[in-house]
């Protein structure tokens, strides 16, 4: 007995709209550092604080979609068939544009071997890799909320907090260093308390609110700048990369803040923006692709009409476009490749019972 796939929850617009946000954020952070634009100290100029906010953004956005899942996934059960689409979208993508690089005449070494043809397991895109080793244990993290009371779930994540995010910030170098695998940990669990008990956010169920908030911490990241290309000669303490990564105190309050506030949006289902949310994986697999990566933005720096554009606005433009042709393209897998791989994972087994458990679930009982 073949059992249909499980039609997709119908999206919702608001989430998919944060979850476009962040992988804009991604991009205009890979653009960033792929120009690698150095930055004088002592130098002010509206583009240097601007690629200093570039920074800062990647793990942002990656913050963001931990974030998202923690929301939807503390009510769902674990599924197989979502960890091997993520698998294989990475593997087809990996393959696709290896083959690609090959035919335009890359080499490559045995190890750049590894990474196009064992992308998940060579850590090629590290997010992916990270976020599926997470995602066995969500059902066992799951299963934890549910039986921890509203204190002691305030308790747990009180110590996360002050373990992994606010020790290494106000004491970097000096506490003990995390992966960023722990970070998944903490912001999953942040969302999944914030799914349990809605009313957790108090003043900020309201989104202006925290619009405002994460305004006024954008200025603050900005003053700080201000006083590292000043005075960051001077004091070892103001370092430009202070506040960039996932586990850093900014970091954490902007992610929480642009979260709720997109949480709370009244917005109606938007199909235009839900469909290129969903493909917003693949322009993640496309553009961070390990073959092309780079080449990516040395083509567009090459074009002439961009380049002369000032750096903020090369920036945005070209992470835009270079979004919008991955968005293209993975709509195209959506309908043409997607359909025949899945097909195959859902002959395997353990996710033909997984099929089988939701349709009975589904099926209308006497």
């Amino acid at each position: 007995m073949q059992c249909a796939a499980p039609r997709r929850a119908e999206r919702q617009s608001n989430m998919e709209l944060l979850r476009i946000v962040a992988m804009l954020l991604v991009v205009i952070f890979h653009a960033a550092c792929a120009l690698d634009v150095s930055i004088p100290e002592g130098e002010f100029s509206v583009a240097h604080f601007f690629l200093r906010l570039c920074y800062a953004a990647g793990d942002l956005g990656n913050s963001l979609f931990i974030l998202i899942s923690g929301h939807f996934l503390v009510r769902s059960a674990f599924s197989l068939r979502r960890v091997l689409r993520l698998w294989a979208q990475t593997l087809f993508y990996s393959l696709l544009l290896g083959a690609l690089a090959l035919a335009a005449g890359r080499h490559f070494s045995a190890r750049e071997a590894l990474q196009v043809v064992a992308p998940v397991l060579s850590n090629s895109y590290w997010f992916i890799t990270g976020y599926i080793a997470f995602s066995f244990f969500i059902p066992f993290l799951n299963r934890l909320f549910a039986g921890l009371e509203r204190r002691e779930f305030k308790r747990l994540l009180a110590a996360m907090f002050v373990v992994f995010s606010l020790l290494p910030t106000v004491a970097p170098g000096g506490f003990v260093r995390f992966t960023k695998l722990t970070m998944f940990f903490f912001l999953y669990s942040l969302a999944a308390y914030l799914r349990l008990y809605p009313d957790a956010a108090g003043a900020f169920a309201r989104p202006w609110r925290c619009f405002a908030a994460a305004a006024a911490l954008v200025a603050l990241l900005l003053g700080y700048y201000a006083l590292c290309f000043r005075f960051g000669g001077r004091f070892s303490f103001l370092r430009l990369d202070r506040f960039d990564h996932m586990s850093a105190l900014p970091q954490v309050g902007l992610s929480l803040l642009l979260f709720l506030g997109f949480r709370g949006l009244r917005v109606p289902r938007l199909r235009p923006v839900n469909a290129v949310a969903s493909a917003c994986l693949g322009v993640f697999l496309i553009h961070y692709n390990y073959a092309w990566r780079d080449r990516i933005w040395e083509w567009l720096a090459a074009v002439p009409p961009l380049a002369a554009l000032p750096l903020p606005m090369f920036l945005l433009t070209a992470a835009a476009l270079v979004y919008a042709a991955c968005t293209a393209l993975d709509l195209l897998r959506q309908k043409a490749v997607e359909p025949l791989y899945m097909r195959l994972i859902d002959r395997i087994p353990p996710v033909r019972r997984e099929l089988e458990a939701r349709a009975n679930a589904a099926a209308p009982r006497p």
